[in-house]
């Protein structure tokens, strides 16, 4: 440490010290070079101050640029500060040095000095004006830090928006980089911008999505078929709740708006075409559309909606993969004796033990079950949505449920119970059949412990068949025999 202040100060300390002796000696000194050179005492100690006085500028000016800017300064910030900052206020210390010497030491009048000067300076700073805000709001905008490197940023210049990820912050300009150009932008326009830090105070961001529904889809059936489609989407994460709400009344239906949050900026439009993907398939099965424009003839034939109130049970059971393979007449009996229930949101449709020898299929809603895989090793989570059923093997074989469904959003699920399926089995000799046929594509269409879809052969589609019609045959053995 003394070596280094000895490199950079020691001939200008040295240089004061050794005036210092040549005041304190006094006419020992002064005598015999007033004698040799002819100039007075006074002559000679004004002298002496005055580089005592230069001197100390310099080492003030050289501490100012090294310790304190190319120091201190860069050290809190991280950067390198312009070479131009450090000159500029050497100059002015410099200077402000010379005014204290000619004004206190050589006793003159400084006023054409200090004019001379501050022109000087008017001159330079007008003419650096621009560099001069560059480089300032650079430096506040790395003190202050309102945006990092690697932050989503929307910078709004008069009528002009952009928004990118800042991939460089320099003294002079700021640059963003978007997905199809990189954008430079100047500190000095950015030092009068609106600049808004999407990834603050973190990294999440709020889509939202619109979508028009004809009037004859009550709001309350809307809401749960969208809020359902959006919970369900897979693979997404989201922060916080989803939330649906009827925003405006149009001339061909009512505009609905899907908000939702994620926790990654740059995953939004991934999550925006899943979401949108889930929202279409589950208005698919519910049997309804978007809304058309009145002005418009769509030539298609007339459809019962399961949103419609829920009144449409055989539209249900039609779309529902377990009875899609039954004619419509006995789809109409089905949908006859199925019992329909109302679960608020957070309440459980059956619980882990119970003893409810039924078939569930859900109406409206989104429903959760939490269980583990064959192995134990692994909890599996399923959601359940509209015309997707569970249960099937208490309805089967009467043993208690072996996990519990718990309701996500306000549901409305159809139970098919033991009795119900006994006497539709007498009424239609082909029934039990057509139900093996939906054990079996229910089978099918389920996935692994790792998502995959299961692919299954002729075999073991037949197998499945008479795997189930035999256990059906079992069931309702009792009541066929006459």
């Amino acid at each position: 440490m003394i070596r280094k202040i000895y490199d950079i100060y020691g001939n200008l300390l040295l240089l004061i010290l050794i005036c210092l002796v040549l005041i304190g000696a006094g006419q020992s000194f002064s005598g015999p070079v007033s004698i040799s050179t002819g100039l007075s005492d006074a002559s000679i100690s004004t002298f002496l101050s005055t580089v005592i006085c230069l001197t100390a500028t310099f080492v003030v000016a050289r501490f100012l640029k090294t310790e304190v800017i190319h120091g201190l300064i860069e050290a809190k910030i991280g950067k390198k500060v312009p070479s131009l900052i450090s000159t500029l206020c050497s100059i002015i210390v410099i200077f402000i040095g010379i005014c204290i010497v000619v004004a206190f030491i050589l006793k003159r009048d400084v006023t054409a000095l200090v004019a001379t000067g501050g022109a000087s300076l008017m001159i330079i700073g007008i003419a650096l004006k621009d560099t001069f805000v560059s480089v300032f709001t650079g430096v506040t905008f790395n003190i202050e830090k309102p945006f990092n490197l690697g932050d989503l940023l929307q910078v709004t210049i008069g009528r002009n928006t952009h928004v990118g990820s800042v991939s460089e912050i320099t003294w002079r300009k700021t640059v963003l980089k978007t997905s199809d150009r990189v954008i430079h932008i100047p500190n000095t326009a950015l030092s009068n911008a609106v600049l808004i830090n999407l990834s603050q105070p973190d990294n999440s961001t709020t889509k939202k999505i619109d979508v028009l529904i004809d009037y004859d889809t009550s709001v309350e059936s809307a809401e749960r078929i969208l809020y359902a489609a959006t919970v369900a989407a897979k693979p997404v994460e989201y922060v916080g709740t989803p939330t649906v709400f009827a925003r405006k009344l149009e001339r061909d239906g009512v505009l609905y708006e899907v908000e939702f949050r994620v926790p990654r900026f740059w995953e939004a439009k991934k999550v925006e075409h899943l979401v949108i993907k889930s929202i279409l398939e589950c208005m698919r099965n519910a049997n309804i559309t978007v809304s058309f424009p009145k002005t418009s003839v769509i030539q298609a034939p007339a459809r019962a909606k399961i949103s419609d109130n829920s009144h449409d049970v055989f539209n249900l059971v039609k779309q529902s993969l377990v009875f899609q393979a039954f004619p419509d007449h006995i789809c109409e009996r089905i949908a006859e004796v199925m019992i329909p229930h109302n679960v608020r949101a957070r309440a459980n449709i059956v619980i882990y033990g119970d003893k409810r020898s039924s078939l569930f299929t859900i109406g409206e809603g989104v429903a959760t079950r939490v269980r583990s895989d064959k192995l134990g090793d692994r909890m599996l989570r399923e959601h359940f949505i509209a015309t997707q059923s569970f249960g099937r093997n208490s309805f089967i074989s009467g043993t208690p449920h072996s996990a519990t469904v718990t309701a996500d959003t306000p549901v409305r699920v159809y139970e098919f119970n033991q009795q119900a399926f006994k006497e539709l089995a007498i009424q239609f000799p082909n029934f039990i059949d057509l139900l093996s046929i939906g054990f079996a594509n229910l089978d099918l269409s389920r996935s692994d412990v790792d998502g995959n879809v299961t692919s299954s052969s002729n075999a073991d589609v037949l197998y499945l068949q008479q795997f189930y019609q035999g256990r059906l045959l079992a069931m309702a053995m009792p009541r066929t025999i006459v």
